[in-house]
C-alpha cells in the first residue's frame, strides 16, 4: 500500500500542497470500489487525498492509521481490502497530479504576463519583483470564495467601458466549483443556455474570453 520511495520526487510533486483541487472519474472510482464497506472507501479515499497532496505515503503503520483514521484491531481488515487498489490508483493519481502542475504552470506563466502588463513602470524592473507572486494568486486563489458584490459590479463597469482588445488580456479566474463559476458567468452577462458549457470549461481551467463574448453579446 505504500508508494515506492525508491521513485524520484520531481518539482510538480514538491510544490503540489499548493494545488487546491483533483479531479475524481466518478464512473471509474465507482466500479473499483463498489465492492469496499463505507469504512473501507473512507480508508481508500483518505490515503489518496494524503498522497495527492504531499506526494507520497507514510511507511509505518501507525501513521497510516492515522491518515485512515481506523483503529489498530480494524487495521489489517482495511489494509486487506484497499492495498490491492492502491498501487493502481497511486499510478493514476501521478498522471493527473503531473497533469494539474503543469495547468498551473501554464495558468502562472499567462498571470505573469498579466501582472507585468499592469505593474511595468520602468522597464521591467517593477514587474520582476512583483509579477511571480501575482500570478501565482491571479493562476490559482488560496481558497475558493464567491466574488463580491462591488467586485462584480466593477468588473461589469470595465467590461462596460473598455475596449475588446483590453478586455482579452485580463485573465478568466478558476473556480472550484460550477456554481462559483455559474455566479461568476452571470455577472458577465452571459446567456443563461450556454452557462453549464462554459461553467465545465471555467472549472478545469480552460474557458478564454473568445468562448465568453458571444454569449455575452
Amino acid at each position: 500500500m505504500r508508494r515506492d520511495q525508491g521513485k524520484p520526487l520531481d518539482q510538480s510533486e514538491v510544490d503540489m500542497t499548493d494545488l487546491a483541487w483533483m479531479k475524481v472519474y466518478i464512473g471509474t472510482e465507482t466500479a473499483l470500489t463498489g465492492h469496499l464497506s463505507a469504512e473501507e472507501f473512507g480508508a481508500y479515499e483518505r490515503l489518496r487525498r494524503h498522497y495527492w497532496q504531499h506526494g507520497s505515503l507514510p511507511e509505518d503503520d501507525t501513521r497510516l492509521m492515522r491518515v485512515i483514521g481506523v483503529e489498530a484491531d480494524r487495521w489489517q481488515g482495511v489494509a486487506k481490502a484497499v492495498g490491492p487498489l492502491i498501487a493502481e490508483g497511486l499510478r493514476r493519481l501521478d498522471l493527473e497530479r503531473s497533469e494539474a502542475a503543469s495547468k498551473r504552470e501554464r495558468k502562472v506563466a499567462a498571470g505573469r504576463k498579466g501582472a507585468e502588463a499592469r505593474w511595468q513602470i520602468d522597464g521591467k524592473t517593477n514587474a520582476n519583483a512583483n509579477g511571480t507572486t501575482i500570478a501565482a494568486a491571479i493562476a490559482e486563489p488560496s481558497v475558493c470564495q464567491w466574488p463580491s458584490a462591488s467586485a462584480s459590479e466593477e468588473v461589469r463597469y470595465e467590461d462596460k467601458v473598455a475596449p475588446t482588445p483590453a478586455r482579452a488580456r485580463d485573465p478568466i479566474p478558476l473556480f472550484c466549483s460550477d456554481a462559483q463559476a455559474r455566479q461568476w458567468l452571470l455577472a458577465h452577462d452571459v446567456f443563461p443556455g450556454d452557462l453549464d458549457g462554459l461553467a465545465r470549461k471555467m472549472v478545469d481551467g480552460d474557458l478564454v474570453w473568445s468562448d465568453i463574448e458571444p454569449s455575452a453579446a
